[in-house]
């Protein structure tokens, strides 16, 4: 008589899991415990036991798939031995699709560095007319002299200085899928 493996439910509120990996294959010999698949809950990825011995018929849930608690994942028995009867208890398994949850990383335009309040700055005339010439904003510019004065090498140093690099757009922002653990961290 072939064994189902359902997937388990590993704490009181758990709903789903989703199946990391299958650590045997079909065809390969398991024993009662010996961990067959890792699957990822809400809040960890578990190793999962074998609920009994015997070869690895029918492998249901494929690697990457979301199955709820309860539902048939595996198929173990006799080599040879008819899994149809197990398989008739199989469900729709929700595969990872486009409409599932997904982080969407994307780049901002860079916000205008200029201040949206007038900020009375201190500056000699000198350094003022050649900011003004340059186009350089002055409440941006740190001063060196008497009290913090903006003079005109301030003004030529800050226009010679390093410029702020610019941050460039990616037209193809890249789209990784959210794991259970960041999923539950959304939730909250």
């Amino acid at each position: 008589v072939a064994i189902s493996v359902l997937m388990p439910r590993m704490g009181y509120d758990m709903q789903e899991a989703r199946v990391v990996q299958w650590l045997k294959a079909e065809g390969d010999q398991v024993n009662l415990g010996d961990e067959i698949a890792e699957i990822e809950t809400d809040k960890a990825i578990i190793p999962m036991p074998s609920v009994g011995s015997g070869t690895m018929l029918k492998i249901v849930a494929r690697e990457g798939d979301i199955v709820p608690v309860g539902q048939l994942i595996a198929v173990l028995g006799k080599p040879g031995e008819d899994v149809s009867a197990s398989l008739v208890q199989e469900t729709q398994i929700a595969s990872p699709s486009p409409q599932s949850k997904t982080l969407i990383l994307e780049t901002k335009p860079a916000q205008s560095t200029s201040p949206t309040a007038t900020i009375e700055v201190r500056a000699s005339p000198l350094a003022k007319k050649l900011a003004a010439q340059k186009g350089v904003d002055l409440s941006f510019v740190t001063g060196t002299g008497p009290g913090g004065r903006i003079t005109e090498s301030d003004v030529n140093h800050y226009e010679h200085g390093p410029q702020a690099p610019t941050i460039q757009q990616n037209p193809n922002p890249e789209i990784v899928p959210l794991s259970k653990m960041r999923q539950a961290i959304a939730k909250l």
